[in-house]
């Protein structure tokens, strides 16, 4: 397994990221100190000190749309500690063979709602990594 495949969010090197203002911090912060009780969350995330939940608190503070889909959506916390390309890769997958089913009678409702759950995790992981640092921009395909 090469070092790559293993990096979490918790093998940030180099500068740290810093939030856009205190008050969206502070809100970040706050939040996922409740996910952490209503949605059975990591418990570090209630922690203001660690350096993960700083990093995050920072990330929302400056990016809206990871901010919003935390919100709606804050089982996307559930694994966040665990190493991106493997979950990115899983995702993928996932996607890929959202038309299947044990029984073959799947509805184009359902393939879509598959879908919408891997495109969301995947954008969501993707733009952690990105301000990590874990993915260089060179890495991203480009449209």
């Amino acid at each position: 397994m090469s070092d790559r495949v293993a990096v979490t969010l918790r093998d940030i090197s180099g500068e740290p990221v810093f939030p856009l203002n205190d008050q969206l911090a502070l809100s970040a912060f706050d939040e996922m100190a409740a996910g952490v009780d209503k949605h059975d969350l990591p418990q570090f995330l209630a922690d203001r000190d660690d350096p993960l939940t700083a990093f995050l608190a920072a990330s929302f503070s400056l990016s809206p749309f990871l901010f919003d889909s935390f919100r709606a959506h804050p089982e996307l916390l559930l694994r966040i500690e665990e190493p991106f390309i493997p979950q990115l890769e899983g995702e993928i997958e996932t996607a890929r063979v959202a038309w299947r089913d044990a029984d073959g009678k799947i509805s184009d409702n359902d393939i879509m709602v598959r879908l919408r759950v891997s495109r969301r995790r995947i954008a969501f992981l993707t733009a952690l990594a990105d301000l990590a640092g874990i993915i260089a921009p060179k890495r991203r395909p480009r449209c």
